[in-house]
């Protein structure tokens, strides 16, 4: 089974995702402090961050970079999500693909399966 983790401040919308992925068969663990969320990949190991892009404390920017900068969630994939296009490049922070919010469970399901196969 595949192991997702969430990072978002939105708590509804973490519920939503985690039900609507679970629901397809994926393990997944949710976040709503950006802070620890460096910290919970490490000890969680998922095959796939979803992360959205405009939290308090620290942007999805910040939580990608201390995402690759640790040895143990470096490679693993990355969905940024947000209700605005990323300014900055995408090769410069390494985040594998964005979703804009908001979007439906088709979107996100295949966005997910694009990035585990």
């Amino acid at each position: 089974m595949k192991k997702i983790l969430i990072i978002d401040d939105e708590i509804e919308l973490l519920q939503s995702m985690k039900f609507s992925l679970e629901a397809e068969g994926f393990s997944v663990a949710v976040c709503s402090d950006c802070r620890l969320a460096s910290e919970q990949a490490c000890t969680l190991n998922p095959d796939l961050i979803i992360t959205d892009l405009m939290m308090p404390f620290l942007s999805g920017y910040e939580v990608i970079l201390a995402l690759r900068e640790a040895e143990e969630t470096k490679a693993i994939p990355i969905l940024l999500m947000s209700s605005v296009i990323p300014a900055a490049k995408q090769k410069h922070f390494g985040w594998n693909a964005f979703l804009r919010k908001p979007f439906d469970n088709g979107a996100l399901l295949q966005a997910v399966r694009a990035l585990l196969t």
